[in-house]
């Protein structure tokens, strides 16, 4: 424990420059700066990264392939101080069912299947819930996951979009990244 902490003692002292060549040799971890907070994740040799691309602060693009390619998105949201009751979150699911319904109908979309809230483990972060939905758009078939995060007290949204034939393909590359997420933390 006390290496751990005299090692990030090190890095803050560096300059957020210095911070990220360091961080993209430490255990295949890159570094990020999204909003105030700079976090570590594993990405693959043939994937690459995007900051801000449609407005998204992190994107994480997997090889271009089957006519798309697998989207990690990594939002801060600047909420703090929040703890995720999972009663509540199990209880809200039917309101974020009916967003996403109402969204297909907009889009002429159908529900192939809805994949109700679970609590899953990443190592790094203190809770993570996760919800999502398969859906059908115009020629293409779709498995959305949102991931609530929470990472140096703050709720970070994590969203990935696939293709079906991604989502087969790439999802343990996909989890790997995921749990791979860690935080440096901030500060006082």
């Amino acid at each position: 424990m006390k290496t751990y902490l005299t090692l990030l003692m090190f890095i803050f002292s560096l300059s957020p420059l210095f911070i990220s060549q360091t961080a993209a040799k430490m255990n295949g971890k890159r570094a990020f700066k999204i909003g105030g907070d700079n976090i570590f994740l594993w990405v693959p040799n043939n994937w690459q990264t995007a900051k801000n691309l449609f407005g998204l602060p992190l994107s994480v693009l997997g090889p271009s392939k089957f006519g798309g390619r697998p989207i990690i998105s990594i939002t801060p949201t600047t909420i703090t101080k929040i703890q995720l009751d999972p009663q509540d979150l199990k209880n809200d699911q039917s309101k974020y069912r009916q967003g996403r319904q109402k969204w297909l109908d907009k889009m002429k979309g159908k529900l192939i299947k809805y994949y109700p809230y679970k609590r899953v483990v990443w190592e790094n972060m203190t809770s993570v819930d996760q919800i999502g939905f398969r859906y059908r758009l115009s020629k293409g078939e779709f498995v959305e996951f949102s991931y609530f995060a929470i990472c140096n007290k703050e709720l970070f949204h994590i969203k990935t979009l696939n293709r079906v034939k991604h989502e087969k393909v790439y999802r343990a590359t996909i989890d790997k990244i995921l749990k791979s997420i860690s935080c440096i933390p901030k500060l006082l």
